[in-house]
């Protein structure tokens, strides 16, 4: 929800129309969102319908300026924040099919404030396995990579490369049944 309210409010401006009975709720939650990122709202056309019992809401939401959670930071302050904040997502074995932690890596940067872009997300063999079983074996791990961009102490674009790297563990049948998963940004 908040990685897609920040899109949305990266457009200089939005107008949501809202009918139904969520509407309220939907003005609510525009309020909140207005109020943590910093954008201007303006809120007309509410109204009660008092013959279908239904709600309709206008709501025009002027964007602030983008929010990124290093904008002002040294380049290695931001690769000690960044590394410190996914470093708990890739303790341990893993063993489920949609990638937990990978999301979870994603969803703390998004709560952070910390846009990035998956450049890529790619499934591969290791030069070792293609070795030695040949070209028709199944894929031994899944990488992406992720960039950052953001303004860094002396006002200069600066951009961090990041690796997320589920290595397989499990069977020689299903690698990637079980894996373990390495994270860092440089």
């Amino acid at each position: 929800m908040e990685r897609i309210a920040r899109q949305l409010l990266r457009l200089a401006r939005l107008l949501v129309e809202v009918e139904g009975d969520d509407a309220g709720e939907v003005r609510d939650a525009y309020g909140e969102l207005v109020d943590h990122y910093g954008a201007r709202a303006d809120i007309s056309g509410f109204s009660d319908d008092p013959e279908d019992g239904q709600f309709r809401a206008g709501i025009l939401l002027e964007a602030a300026e983008e929010l990124n959670g290093l904008n002002g930071m040294t380049k290695r302050s931001a690769l000690r924040l960044i590394n410190k904040l996914i470093d708990p997502h890739t303790k341990g074995f893993f063993s489920d099919d949609s990638w937990r932690p990978v999301h979870a890596i994603f969803k703390t940067l998004d709560k952070a404030a910390i846009p990035y872009v998956v450049e890529s997300a790619e499934y591969g063999v290791s030069p070792t396995r293609r070795q030695m079983e040949g070209d028709r074996v199944m894929p031994d791990y899944k990488e992406w990579k992720v960039t950052v961009e953001f303004e860094n102490n002396k006002g200069r674009k600066t951009k961090l490369y990041g690796v997320i790297m589920a290595s397989g563990a499990g069977s020689v049948e299903d690698p990637l049944e079980r894996y373990d998963l390495v994270a860092y940004f440089t």
